[in-house]
């Protein structure tokens, strides 16, 4: 698709009270175009009936009769406390509630709704999620471009990417880990501070695996956003934190009309 043809198509879906700030958004979008790097959050996973995360905790609290003690810290953007919370007082808790929560066998295939099955032409090569399901896996494989053999590295295992993401090689960064994988999952917050380094953007340690495959990907091509709210997010934070060394690079990110109008 040419840059006149995929702006007038984009604008066409946007809101027309934004359609100024997202016309120059889009040029510079489409200009960058074949080196995107889609970053995919769980709002695209969303309408498969997936949780966000923040509601699968507050459903686990709620279940097990302790909304008073998680729900303060999810008011507060706290999410690896409140996992951290649980996993302290119920061994393997989240083994079950994730493969319950985040199974893909009810999917109906090949997926043919929803804004997901349009990633595949997107991009082909770099895929990042913080997501634990296994919807981009699938959106890919039906459209005849799937994840290679050992191109899809989750949390722990991440990093095995550098030599991929450097390539720009077609493979998959599930920077969290997978619901079914217990050894590669960055859930609570001492998870976290073992694979980041520390809990907050500056104190990040930028030699230790995650970070650094992120910081890789960040010099490889502007990112493209999908699916993710702009709120206090720990990853994020460490996402703009490494972004400041690579000033030259525009990363851009799709967002709700009231989620646009509050940034």
């Amino acid at each position: 698709m040419d840059h006149e043809t995929f702006t007038e198509k984009a604008l066409a879906h946007l809101a027309p009270k934004m359609a100024q700030l997202n016309l120059i958004s889009l040029d510079k979008l489409a200009e960058n175009s074949d080196n995107l790097i889609p970053f995919i959050g769980a709002g695209l996973t969303a309408p498969f009936g997936f949780p966000a995360w923040h509601e699968l905790l507050e459903r686990s609290a709620d279940s097990l009769n302790i909304g008073n003690e998680i729900k303060p810290l999810l008011a507060q953007n706290m999410f690896e406390e409140a996992a951290e919370h649980l996993s302290k007082n119920y061994d393997n808790y989240f083994d079950e509630i994730l493969r319950h929560n985040f199974r893909e066998e009810d999917i109906p295939r090949p997926i043919k709704h929803h804004a997901i099955r349009f990633l595949p032409r997107i991009s082909r090569g770099v895929v990042i999620t913080t997501n634990f399901d296994r919807m981009l896996e699938m959106v890919y494989s039906d459209n005849g471009r799937p994840f290679p053999s050992g191109k899809v590295f989750p949390g722990g295992r991440i990093r095995e990417a550098t030599a991929a993401v450097q390539q720009r090689k077609h493979c998959l960064l599930k920077l969290h880990g997978d619901y079914d994988d217990s050894s590669s999952r960055i859930l609570t917050l001492s998870e976290y501070e073992r694979e980041y380094g520390g809990t907050q953007p500056e104190n990040v340690n930028e030699d230790l695996h995650v970070p650094l495959v992120l910081g890789q990907a960040l010099a490889a091509g502007p990112f493209l956003f999908l699916g993710c709210s702009l709120k206090k997010d720990r990853t994020l934070q460490v996402i703009r934190h490494l972004a400041r060394k690579y000033p030259g690079i525009v990363h851009f990110a799709l967002l709700s009309e009231d989620e646009a109008e509050r940034n």
